[in-house]
């Protein structure tokens, strides 16, 4: 899959995306926005580790299936200022 460095945001939404997947997005310069909501996330666990994330500023996780969420925040997301469970 294909992402421009400029995106900033993305709404998958019933895509079904993975840890793999999400990994991805921690590269991209300037995403700023992740929502995962019911459908769009397939893995029981999320991780958001150190190195990626440099621009995000809203992260809501809204996951009934998800046993185990785990953010690096002191070295991971220095722009994080919104984030919801």
């Amino acid at each position: 899959m294909f992402f421009a460095q400029s995106t900033s945001f993305c709404d998958y939404r019933k895509h079904n995306v993975s840890q793999k997947f999400i990994n991805k997005l921690a590269g991209l310069p300037f995403f700023a926005s992740l929502t995962l909501d019911g459908g769009s996330y397939k893995d029981d666990q999320l991780v958001l580790s150190a190195g990626g994330f440099h621009s995000l500023r809203r992260l809501t996780v809204d996951l009934d299936e998800l046993k185990k969420l785990e953010i690096h925040m002191n070295q991971h997301c220095p722009s994080l200022q919104t984030w919801l469970f």
